[in-house]
């Protein structure tokens, strides 16, 4: 049987599959229309709502991944590309709180309407992110629907969801400076030891050797 594909696995693969010798940020439209339509559909099978538990298992790679955002997605898709991404992962969503029939429960005007606010007012949240905030919703950490579908219960959680979010972003960034300063000290360490570099107590003994011997002078 197949193995399935980890989120680790996908973010480490992503930049080769979808936008091979392309920085993350930069984001040119394909050359072809064909070739546009191939990698939508390669980027809305890549992030199916099945993936969302692989989020869940690699919470900080969500965060600290170079997946694409909901705006770099609409820019090097088009919009549509991006809107129904979001419809795919919302209805998933839905289902799960046991609202099968999402036209049946909340006029599709509305989930359009919602659509539309996500990637207005949240567009910077990466895909990854988004799914992880989805899988977070489903384990009742944000809210919950009551009978019906209300869209300010999304946005009022994705609004949680960006706190949860400036935590993470926060301990990244404090892990990446220890992690920095750790290299630079073995660094500094591999210098003292090859002789490349002296040690400040050794260089505070130099200094007040020059110090003594210019006050002789």
């Amino acid at each position: 049987m197949k193995k399935p594909v980890t989120i680790g696995q996908m973010i480490e693969n992503l930049d080769a599959e979808l936008w091979p010798n392309e920085p993350p940020a930069v984001l040119p439209k394909a050359k072809t229309k064909g070739s546009s339509i191939l990698r939508s559909e390669t980027f809305l099978e890549r992030f199916n709502p099945s993936v969302q538990r692989y989020c869940a298992a690699n919470v900080i790679r969500c965060f600290a991944a170079k997946t694409p955002s909901l705006a770099q997605i609409s820019a090097k898709y088009g919009r549509n590309t991006a809107e129904t991404w979001l419809d795919i992962q919302l209805f998933d969503l839905i289902e799960f709180c046991g609202l099968k029939n999402k036209s049946e429960i909340i006029e599709s005007e509305s989930i359009d309407g919602l659509i539309q606010v996500i990637l207005d007012n949240f567009g910077f949240l990466k895909v990854a992110e988004f799914m992880l905030f989805a899988q977070q919703f489903k384990t009742g950490k944000y809210g919950r629907f009551y009978g019906v579908v209300d869209p300010m219960v999304i946005t009022s959680s994705l609004q949680g969801f960006l706190g949860f979010r400036a935590e993470m972003l926060a301990y990244i960034a404090r892990e990446k400076k220890k992690e920095a300063l750790r290299e630079e000290q073995l660094q500094r360490e591999s210098e003292i030891k090859n002789g490349t570099r002296i040690s400040y107590s050794e260089w505070k003994r130099m200094e007040e050797i020059r110090t003594r011997d210019d006050s002789v002078r």
